[in-house]
Order: C-alpha cells, then structure tokens, then sequence
C-alpha cells in the first residue's frame, strides 16, 4: 500500500466514521478498489483497525473535558452530600 492509498483511505475513514453509514465497509470497498487489500491482507487489517483507533483517539481527546467532568461528577456529588454541585448535575445523567 503506498502513502498515497493510506492517504485516500485515511481520508475516506474520516469522513464515513460520523454518517449514519459503515465508515469500515467504505474501507474495504474502496480498499478493494485500489487494490490493495487482496495482497496484502494482515496488513490492510492493521490498517483499518489502526484508522479506527485514530478515530477513537481523536474523538477522546477532542471531548477530554467533557468526559473528565463526567468522570468526576459523582465523586464531587458524594463529596458535597449526596447533591450535585450546579454544573455537574448534567453531566451526571450523562
């Protein structure tokens, strides 16, 4: 697989991942297309499951914040009594 195909395919992820469509059946289409994920096939793997660990690590750090305050609401809620503090209480029903 050259840069270029790793390229086009990392792009294609990224722009699938959030439609309401299958980011991984685009790969292996276009994958299939370009031909590289006959050959090549242990690789080509690694590849999708690396393209969607991107995603993933993109999506964690992009909502960081959000996900620290949910994380630590209940323990501030525990700690004011069992009440949640005023900005906390929707990231507790979160």
């Amino acid at each position: 697989m050259s840069y270029w195909d790793s390229l086009l395919l990392g792009i294609i992820q990224g722009l699938t991942e959030f439609l309401p469509v299958s980011s991984s059946g685009h790969l292996t289409l276009f994958g299939a297309l370009l031909g590289v994920s006959g050959h090549d096939g242990d690789h080509y793997r690694f590849f999708v499951v690396m393209t969607h660990f991107g995603t993933l690590l993109a999506i964690l750090i992009h909502y960081r914040r959000d996900l620290w305050d949910m994380l630590r609401a209940p323990f501030r809620a525990l700690a004011r009594g069992g009440k949640p503090a005023p900005g906390d209480a929707q990231a507790l029903r979160l």
